[in-house]
C-alpha cells in the first residue's frame, strides 16, 4: 500500500509536526511505502514532496502576511496531495483546518488523525464528506463520533534519559491560557523551585495581552526563566535536567505530547485532572494530578516521591512509535479492504 502522509505547514516543532515526522519514519522502517507532503524545508528521513516553499513560521514577512495570503499557504499544504492522489492508495491528513477541501477532492480513502478539538458541525462535514476520523484519546472520543482511537508516540528509544533528581520545574507549550503558564508559575512560587517555561509568545494580540500581563511580570532570569522556540533536541535536554513537568492545562486537550516525552526522558508529570490526563497518566509513581494548586506546588516541592526509572519504562510501555505505527499500519490495512 502506498500512503500520503500530510504534515502541517507551520513548522516542524509542535505536537502534531513531531508525530507526522516520527509516525513517517516509523513506517518507512516498518516497510510501508510513505511519502510525506509537508513543506520544503522539512528535514526527514522519509520521501518528502514539498507542499508549499517553505514553514510559514519560518518564512520572511510571517508577521505581516495577510490572513488570506497565509490562509492560501495553508490550504495548499493540505490539498497539494491531490494532484498526485493518483499514484496512491490513502491519504492521511493530520489537520483540521482546510481538511474538507482535500477530503472533497479525494477520489481514495482519507483519513483525519485530529490534533486538535474539531467544532460539531466541521466534525459534521467532514464525516458526511467520508473522513475516517481518529481521535488521540479515549477522552476526546467521548465528545463526537469518531471512528477509531490511536495515542500519539515517540521514539523513545532515541531519547536519553536521566535518572538525577533534577534542577528545576519545567513547563512547555504554546503561552496561552490554555496551557496554563500562569498556574505553573504559581506552582514554582508556592515550591519554592525554579522554573523554566518554553514556549512561543505567539502573534495574535490574546497571547501577546495574556505574555504581557500574567507572565513576562515574573520572568526575572533567576527563578522564572523564559525560552522561545528552541531545537527539539534541547527540549528534551531541558526535560532530562528538570524535576518535574508542570501541566496545569485549564481545558481538555486532543493528547498532549510533552507527557509523553517527559516521562522518556525519566521526568515525572505533574498536571490538573483535566482530559486527557487521567487517561494518560495511572501510575502515582510517575505523575500526580490535581485541580488544588497547592497539593501541586507540595508534590513540585517534593518530587523525590517519583520515580525515574518507572517513568521511563512507562513511556516504553505506553508511548512507543512502533506501537502507534502498527495502529495505524492497521487501520490502512481496514480502510483498503
Amino acid at each position: 500500500m502506498k500512503i500520503a502522509l500530510v504534515a502541517p505547514a507551520f513548522g516542524q516543532t509542535g505536537g502534531p509536526e513531531v508525530m507526522v515526522k516520527t509516525l513517517a519514519e516509523s513506517l518507512t522502517k516498518k516497510g510501508v511505502d510513505i511519502t510525506v507532503f509537508a513543506p520544503a524545508d522539512w528535514k526527514t528521513t522519509a520521501k518528502h514532496m514539498h507542499s508549499i516553499p517553505q514553514s510559514l513560521w519560518n518564512m520572511t514577512g510571517f508577521k505581516d502576511q495577510t490572513m488570506t495570503l497565509r490562509r492560501n499557504f495553508q490550504m495548499a499544504s493540505q490539498t497539494t496531495v491531490l494532484k498526485f492522489q493518483d499514484t496512491f492508495d490513502l491519504i492521511h491528513l493530520n489537520v483540521p483546518s482546510f481538511a474538507a477541501a482535500a477530503i472533497a477532492g479525494a477520489k481514495i480513502p482519507v483519513l483525519l488523525s485530529a490534533h486538535s478539538r474539531i467544532p460539531k458541525d466541521e466534525f459534521l462535514q467532514l464525516k458526511k464528506l467520508g473522513a475516517h476520523i481518529v481521535a488521540l484519546s479515549h477522552a476526546q472520543a467521548k465528545k463526537l463520533p469518531y471512528d477509531s482511537v490511536i495515542w500519539n508516540g515517540l521514539n523513545v528509544s532515541e531519547i536519553q534519559p536521566s535518572f538525577e533528581p533534577g534542577k528545576y520545574l519545567v513547563t512547555i507549550g504554546r503561552l496561552t491560557d490554555q496551557k496554563g503558564i500562569h498556574s505553573a508559575i504559581n506552582i514554582a512560587k508556592k515550591a519554592r523551585v525554579p522554573l523554566i517555561i518554553i514556549g512561543r509568545v505567539g502573534n495574535g494580540a490574546d497571547r501577546q495581552v495574556y505574555f504581557k500581563e500574567q507572565i513576562k511580570p515574573y520572568i526575572d532570569g533567576d527563578m522564572v526563566r523564559h525560552l522561545d522556540t528552541i531545537p527539539h533536541e534541547e527540549i528534551f535536554s531541558y526535560l532530562r535536567s528538570a524535576k518535574a513537568l508542570l501541566f496545569p492545562i485549564v481545558r481538555a486537550e486532543t493528547f498532549g505530547l510533552v507527557v509523553a516525552e517527559a516521562l522518556a526522558c525519566g521526568t515525572p508529570v505533574i498536571g490538573t485532572r483535566v482530559d486527557p490526563l487521567p487517561e494518560l497518566l495511572t501510575d502515582s509513581s510517575i505523575s500526580f494530578l490535581s485541580d488544588d494548586l497547592d497539593e501541586l506546588a507540595n508534590v513540585a516541592a517534593h518530587t523525590e516521591r517519583f520515580d525515574r526509572q518507572t517513568c521511563r519504562r512507562y513511556a516504553e510501555e505506553h508511548f512507543s512509535t512502533e506501537r502507534m505505527a502498527d495502529e495505524y499500519i492497521a487501520l490502512y490495512k481496514d480502510l483498503l479492504k
